[in-house]
This record gives structure tokens, sequence and C-alpha cells, in this order.
């Protein structure tokens, strides 16, 4: 869902999924959402923020990843600029689930630059 607010543009996305294997073996139950927010700052700026969360269980193991994205947009002529970080962290209550290790957390930094003609 989203919407446009005279330059800010607000979204949520929400999903959910229960899957059971077809020897009948464990479900798995998934639940996400992400909320943000795209604000244009005047020109052809932008700034973009993101939280998301992830729970999972497969009726052994349990856990939970979040995470946050903060982005700026411009762009030059032809030319569009963008640069973005991330964080993001997990838990479980099991370290050989197919999710990342228990404590496990993760950044990242994306610069992107495109050109059109």
């Amino acid at each position: 869902v989203g919407m446009d607010m005279d330059g800010i543009k607000p979204f949520l996305t929400y999903a959910t999924t229960a899957t059971t294997t077809s020897e009948g073996e464990a479900d798995l139950k998934s639940t996400a959402f992400e909320l943000g927010a795209t604000v244009a700052l005047g020109g052809d700026d932008s700034v973009v923020f993101n939280y998301s969360s992830a729970t999972f269980n497969d009726g052994t193991n349990a856990g939970t990843e979040t995470g946050f994205e903060l982005g700026y947009g411009t762009t030059v002529g032809p030319v569009a600029l963008g640069v973005g970080y991330g964080s993001a962290s997990s838990s479980n209550s099991d370290a050989n689930t197919t999710a990342a290790a228990d404590g496990a957390s993760q950044t990242d930094i994306e610069v992107k630059m495109s050109y059109s003609f």
C-alpha cells in the first residue's frame, strides 16, 4: 500500500505465509512487513527510509530478522546518482536453520549511477 502526500510517499508492505511439505512434515510460517517513505527534497532530490521485520517459525525453531535502509538520490541532467546505507540483524533459536545465525548482523553501503539517453 502506498500513497502520495504532496512530496511524501509513505508505503507499507505486509505478507504472511504458511507452507507444509509434501510429506506432511514441519510447517513453516512466516510474517514480514516493510514500512517506509520516500520524501522529495525539491528539484530531483529525494530521501528514502525503510524499516523491515520478518519472523519465522517451523514448529521447532523461531527467529526474527530486522533491518533499515536510508538512501539519497538525485539527477543531474541525464545522470542519476544514488547512495544508500542499510543494516540488518537476526536472532533465532537454532543456528542450524536456513536463516542467519543468532545475533548476526550485516551493514552495507550502495552507490549507484545510471545514465539515460
